[in-house]
Order: structure tokens, then sequence, then C-alpha cells
């Protein structure tokens, strides 16, 4: 199948109810969210770790360990997996500010066609859950579970569910590699930028596809870093580039992972895979501000910038000067940047 491509413009600003959440998980605002009982139905109520509408949830239910294996019920993940990922961009407020700007209607277009309003939808990975309640007003008489594998992260997406006034989501600590989920629970399994991160992501399309009814769909969007490219030409923004993708294959994953989506869903036995790709883009004043400004930080206060040292790949003032050009970069009326995104959705049979 041809790999079709449409022209996008950045995410445009956070709802203000992601950046509320933000402001709270600066402060350390405590939190209710943990973890889903394992075998509990998606659409029904989690006495866990269901959002109501003032943001708070229960405490009581399964517990479950930083890698999200259930404290009992019967599962059955597709292999005994336990694997510890480390995740390549941190949860610290530059990342997550950045992540909290992405949209359902951007980031899963590509399977709005699967999505009905009774779906019953997994989202792995969910982040700051701006995505996720965009797939909630989707399905609206249906029901959203998203999942970390733990931290921080989920008090973020807890703030966005109550937030965004969604009642048919959930937010859960759970683990792709051992998702505590029966096989059939669910209608569409869903993950945005996961598998770049993951150092067995066969294992966990193969396990996402396992809790999918037979019909259903498993949808994954990433991006591939070797084609982000800058306009005028940039030693820093090069040197970045190089950088990260370093620390992620340092990490065991593939910082290029949308070039591999088709052959990894065949891999995990998902011969029928829809090939699609979306071309992102930044030349508004903003969205070229945003994306800019976003790295120079991200340079220099997260995770990504931490592990660049500790894995030699980088020296603290090389960091220094890479933000330095990202913000030059922004600055610069005429400077343009893009990459590419693969999106692969396969039906389960």
């Amino acid at each position: 199948m041809l790999l079709q491509f449409e022209l996008v413009a950045d995410f445009v600003g956070a709802d203000d109810s992601v950046v509320h959440g933000l402001e709270d998980l600066r402060s350390g605002s405590p939190r209710g969210v943990t973890t889903l009982p394992p075998m509990h139905h998606p659409s029904e109520p989690s006495p866990a770790s269901t959002i109501d509408a003032t943001g708070s949830g229960a405490a009581s239910g399964g517990q479950a360990d930083a890698l999200g294996e259930p404290a009992g019920g019967d599962v059955s993940p597709s292999s005994p997996v336990r694997t510890v990922d480390v995740y390549t961009h941190g949860h610290q407020p530059a990342a997550v500010a950045q992540h909290a700007r992405r949209t359902a209607e951007d980031c899963a277009a590509f399977a709005r066609d699967v999505i009905r309003p009774e779906s019953q939808i997994l989202d792995v990975g969910c982040g700051p859950a701006s995505i996720t309640v965009g797939l909630a007003r989707w399905a609206s008489d249906g029901h959203v579970t998203g999942i970390e594998p733990g931290g921080d992260i989920l008090a973020a997406a807890a703030d966005t569910v109550a937030g965004a006034s969604v009642a048919n989501v959930t937010i859960a600590e759970a683990s792709v590699y051992e998702l505590p989920y029966g096989d059939n629970a669910f209608d569409v399994a869903y993950a945005h930028q996961v598998c770049q991160h993951l150092s067995d992501p066969v294992t966990a399309i193969r396990e996402m596809a396992r809790v999918v009814r037979p019909g259903g769909w498993v949808a994954v969007r990433d991006s591939d870093y070797s084609t982000m490219q800058s306009y005028p030409s940039s030693e820093q923004i090069t040197r970045w580039r190089e950088v990260y993708r370093t620390v992620c294959r340092h990490n065991g994953a593939e910082p290029d992972a949308g070039r591999h989506l088709y052959a990894w869903f065949r891999e995990a036995g998902l011969p029928q895979v829809q090939m699609s790709g979306v071309v992102q883009q930044f030349w508004t004043d903003e969205t070229r501000q945003n994306w800019g400004c976003s790295w120079a930080e991200r340079c220099l206060h997260t995770a990504f910038a931490r592990q660049a040292v500790e894995y030699g790949c980088a020296t603290r003032d090389e960091l220094e000067w890479i933000a330095a050009g990202w913000r030059a970069w922004a600055d610069n009326p005429d400077a343009y940047f893009h990459y590419v995104h693969g999106q692969a959705l396969a039906q389960v049979v």
C-alpha cells in the first residue's frame, strides 16, 4: 500500500485544563491516581483509578509495582516479560508541557474511522492525557483507559481528565509488556510516540493486540528522528540529532521507529497493516518559537540532558551550545523544520 502524506502545522496551544494540571504537578500537589484492578472491564468504574468530575480517585483495589504487574487476577500476557525501559525524554516540565500540546485530532486522525461512539479504547503511554480526553469525546458512549508505567505523569493525566470534564476515562498504572486486562477487552489499542522508547516494541504490539477483540484495531504512531531537518542548516541542531539518537539507542530503543512500524506489526502477528505518514512542520512564529525554545530547555533540564552527560554522549558545555543553537533557530523568521511520523493501523483477526 502506498505511503500517503499530508502536510500539517504543529499542534496549537494546550488546553487550559492541561496547563492547570502541569502547574499542579510542578507544585507537588498530591493526586489520587492508583492502579487499575486486574481484569476490570474498561467500561465500568474502577474503585482504584476512575477519575471523577473533581479529579479525585479512590485508593482501593488491586495494586501494582512500577512495571504495572497486577497483584492478583487471571490475566494472560502474551509472554512473561519483565522489561524495564529508560524513558529518554523524561517527565520534567519542559517535556510534559510539549507533550500536553498534542490532541486526538492531530495525533489520532489516522484511526478516527475505526473509533465508534461506543468504543472501548486503551491509550498506551497516555502521558499528560491531552490525547486521551479527545479519544474519550470521540467514544462518548464508550470508555478510554489511559496507562503509564508509573511516576508523577499519572498525576498530570488525572488533572487533565478532571479539567476536561469527561466522565468516561480511567487513568491507571500498567506496563504495556504485561497489560492487566483479559483477552478481547478493548475495541482499539492506541499508542502515540511510545514504540520509539521501548526495548521490545514487537512484544508491546503483540500484547496490545492480545487485549483487543477480533475485528478491533491496533493503532500506533511514531516519529522518525533521522527525518528531523532544519532550515537554515544548523551545526548545533545536527549535533542535537546525533546526540539524541545516540542516547536513545544507548537506552535500547529505536529513535527512527516510524519507519519500523510495518515490520514490527508483521512480526507481532498483524500482517494486514495499513501504513500512512504525516509530515510535521514548524514555520509560523508561534510553532517555531515553541519548538525551538522547548528543545533548548529540554537539552538542559530533562532526563535527556542528564542521560547524554552520564552516557558520555555530550558534555554540559556542548549541551549549552546546542541549546543556544535552538534558540537562534527559533528567533530566525525564515527558519523552518519538519519530520515524518509513521502511522500503522491493523485489524485483529
